[in-house]
């Protein structure tokens, strides 16, 4: 298997409270590397407790359940996603509670900025998300059955690009029973001169964020995708998966408790197609959740601020 990589954070995690107290009592947590330029790792266990996660649902659900399906993806998936501020106070106590803040600091390198405006800084930029199987009747214009849900960049859609993303599965999707829900990024890993990452490179330097899923690229990269897949059921040791990597890109699957941990630019600054990816489409019968923080740079004007 690919490299774990342990990382011992500047502060620990405290653990207090009684989601805490069911998360691993380490302070280190240890990363599955996939790629290192762009840096895509997953934790190798939990970091958040069951209970944390179940919490953070519930607090959620009710904002989620009122919004209507994403029309872009109608036919394929239902889904819902809101800033988690929006979903009130007790969405934000849980999240305070889970140590997740603390962990996307660690994980990323990049400090919280608090969860409400009006201060000095922008506020974090955290999200929650649902993907479900679609249920409802279907759309008058059906969709092309697909496994990518939506290629993207995690620019920002403002002025400014995001540094890094921590994600952390709330729920667990059956990926190896076919279920999908896993996060992918088909050009991650592959040589210089790939035709895929060079297409990504080209679609970013516009200043592109999605990727439409009808073009030459989305079927190159559903193609990948598959292979994937098929490899990631295959027992394979360190050398096969960084050779299968170069071909394929990489990914993981949702699994509860689990984060997902990447860089929106490679150390060069300039690999951003690399770090292009997508959700998959959600077949089962499970719900899929996501805590997600996109991590952007610290402002100049808050330092000038606090020392100038």
């Amino acid at each position: 298997r690919r490299a774990s990589v342990a990382v011992a954070p500047a502060k620990a995690v405290p653990r207090a409270g009684a989601e805490r107290a069911e998360m691993s009592p380490c302070a280190v947590v240890c990363w599955r590397e996939l790629c290192g330029s762009p840096r895509v790792r997953a934790s190798v266990a939990p970091l958040l407790s069951a209970a944390a996660c179940r919490r953070l649902i519930a607090a959620c659900r009710r904002t989620l359940d009122a919004q209507p399906p994403a029309a872009q993806h109608a036919g394929l998936v239902d889904y819902r996603s809101a800033a988690l501020v929006a979903c009130g106070p007790e969405a934000v106590a849980a999240l305070l509670d889970s140590g997740a803040i603390e962990l996307a600091a660690e994980a990323t390198g990049i400090s919280s900025r608090g969860l409400h405006s009006g201060g000095p800084m922008p506020p974090e930029d955290v999200m929650i998300a649902r993907t479900a199987r679609w249920q409802l009747p279907p759309p008058l214009s059906p969709r092309p059955r697909r496994g990518l849900l939506n290629l993207h960049h995690d620019r920002h859609k403002n002025k400014g690009e995001r540094l890094a993303t921590f994600m952390v599965y709330l729920t667990t999707v059956d990926a190896a029973a076919g279920h999908g829900g896993e996060t992918y990024f088909p050009a991650a890993g592959v040589p210089p001169g790939d035709q895929v990452a060079e297409e990504f490179e080209r679609e970013h330097r516009t200043g592109a964020r999605f990727i439409e899923p009808a073009c030459e690229l989305a079927r190159l990269c559903e193609e990948r995708l598959d292979a994937w897949r098929q490899a990631a059921n295959d027992e394979k040791d360190e050398q096969e998966e960084e050779q299968a990597a170069r071909r394929i890109g990489v990914g993981a699957r949702a699994q509860e408790g689990c984060a997902l941990v990447f860089d929106a630019l490679a150390g060069d600054g300039e690999s951003a197609g690399r770090a292009w990816h997508s959700s998959c489409v959600v077949t089962g019968p499970e719900e899929k959740w996501t805590l997600t923080f996109f991590k952007s740079p610290m402002p100049l004007f808050s330092s000038m601020l606090m020392f100038g």
